[in-house]
């Protein structure tokens, strides 16, 4: 195991793409469970806080320390199996997303997870149960995780397999490899059932490694993970569809979500605004001159149906919009893999700009109900322009869940800014929405999280952090601002 205290060193270690600084004394960097285990016990000993290092992908600085000792997960970075038959593998945490996405693709597999983040660690994606555009049609992380090794912050083990442990209505029960007991009330909560990523997930009779997925390195180490995967469709279709305005791409989705027509099944729609189009123009000449708005999307078929289902979308798109003949389409892996460098490409040029302007910003990340979607997408748009906000639009919209990237210029912008974030918040609420739909609470939205929930059921998810966490040493300052 390495151990650096080299402030130097340590400061790679302070940083993630929150922008936001954290600290701390001492990393260390162990290469099996049998040495995290070993730092953890000493930690516990000393009470020593422990924040726990993945890829520092997150945007909410869950990852940075308040102090105390970093474990990053980096030399965990194992494949430790892959079972094509079973269609499952066993990783170490700190394997990376893209290492282990090319080793499926030699078998024609994939892993539905999809993250733009494809440095996370795997370790991560678990811990923050992260998402992506094809969320659309597979859901989260959390569908794909069948078992769990993880340990405490004393030092104990838990073993959890999907399917073996249920809560007994609002109890549930876990019993560690040692043979300890750990019990807790879950609280009568109404999770929202939407894409979610705020808090822990709780509800009665709920499966126990679903407690941890999620759990933003707040009630322990995953040390082991078992992932299922699934056989790579035969084809897939490809399309970015542009329209001339924000407004037109509303009655395409209508249209389509949720999977209305049988024919039409997309793995992904992915939203970009007249901005963000107008941000990418300088990479990408063969955007439409016109193009005000477009609309990305996937859907898998076989060798069967290709043709058919490809000329369904040629018609539907020519009847949602203007600039149909200027659809780019995807058809083999390197037409698909430039629409989805398009796509990423977005995020990198946001960030350009911030850092050429020497701007700050604020991203939102909240989703809603289908049927109040229209109603949220007209508030932001309306709050913007009332507060004359430099801004792009983007993302899920098959989720609901668009980012509206603010590029705020000094202190005063900033506080606006803000402003708009918590208007947002407190509309998405309203909706029956959520706070955050896959980047978590980390220490940024704690006191949003609270909003969400309300205070007693907080204090009710703090109490399940003591159960495994007794001296509160794990992810201080992430999920919990205070004590209670």
């Amino acid at each position: 195991m390495i151990i650096k205290t080299s402030p130097d060193v340590l400061e790679i270690f302070l940083k993630d793409a929150s922008n936001t600084h954290g600290s701390a004394e001492i990393l260390y960097l162990p290469e099996n469970h049998i040495e995290v285990k070993t730092v953890l016990q000493e930690c516990f000993k000393n009470d020593i806080p422990i924040t726990i290092s993945g890829g520092r992908t997150g945007l909410v600085a869950g990852a940075l320390p308040n102090g105390g000792a970093i474990i990053s997960t980096e030399r965990l970075n194992t494949i430790i199996s892959i079972d094509f038959k079973k269609q499952t593998a066993i990783l170490q945490p700190g394997v990376l997303l893209k290492d282990f996405q090319q080793e499926l693709l030699k078998e024609d597999y994939f892993y539905p997870p999809d993250p733009t983040e494809t440095t996370a660690s795997i370790g991560g994606t678990i811990a923050t149960n992260a998402s992506g555009a094809r969320t659309y049609k597979y859901g989260a992380t959390r569908n794909f995780v069948q078992s769990l090794k993880v340990i405490l912050a004393n030092g104990d083990e838990l073993f959890l397999k999907r399917g073996e442990n249920f809560a007994e209505g609002n109890l549930l029960k876990i019993i560690s490899q040692s043979g300890k007991n750990y019990e807790m009330e879950i609280p009568d909560v109404k999770m929202p059932d939407i894409k979610h990523a705020a808090g822990y997930f709780l509800k009665s009779g709920m499966d126990a490694i679903d407690l941890f997925i999620g759990s933003e390195g707040t009630l322990g180490i995953i040390a082991e993970i078992e992932v299922k995967f699934l056989k790579a469709p035969e084809q897939v279709i490809g399309g970015v569809i542009f329209f001339t305005k924000d407004e037109d791409v509303l009655p395409l989705l209508q249209f389509l979500k949720p999977f209305k027509n049988e024919n039409l099944q997309p793995r992904l729609l992915e939203f970009f605004d007249e901005r963000s189009i107008a941000l990418l123009k300088e990479s990408f000449k063969n955007i439409p001159e016109n193009a005000g708005a477009a609309l990305w999307f996937e859907q898998e078929t076989t060798f069967e149906n290709f043709d058919e289902v490809l000329q369904i979308w040629a018609e539907t798109i020519g009847e949602f919009t203007e600039l149909a003949d200027e659809t780019w389409i995807a058809l083999d892996k390197t037409e698909h893999v430039r629409i989805k460098n398009f796509r990423h490409a977005l995020p990198s040029a946001v960030y350009e700009r911030i850092s050429m302007n020497d701007q700050k910003k604020i991203g939102t990340d909240m989703a809603v109900p289908d049927a109040a979607f229209g109603e949220l997408f007209e508030f932001y748009k309306s709050e913007l322009k009332r507060e004359s906000l430099d801004y792009v639009m983007f993302g899920h919209i098959g989720n609901n869940h668009l980012h509206v990237n603010i590029f705020a210029q000094g202190e005063e912008e900033f506080l606006k800014a803000q402003e708009f974030y918590a208007r947002c918040i407190d509309k998405s609420l309203k909706l029956g929405g959520t706070i955050s739909a896959e980047h978590g609470v980390g220490k940024l939205k704690t006191e949003f999280l609270k909003r969400m929930y309300g205070e007693e059921v907080l204090k009710s998810m703090f109490e399940i952090k003591k159960t495994f966490d007794e001296k509160l040493l794990l992810g201080r300052g992430t999920m919990f601002a205070e004590i209670f």
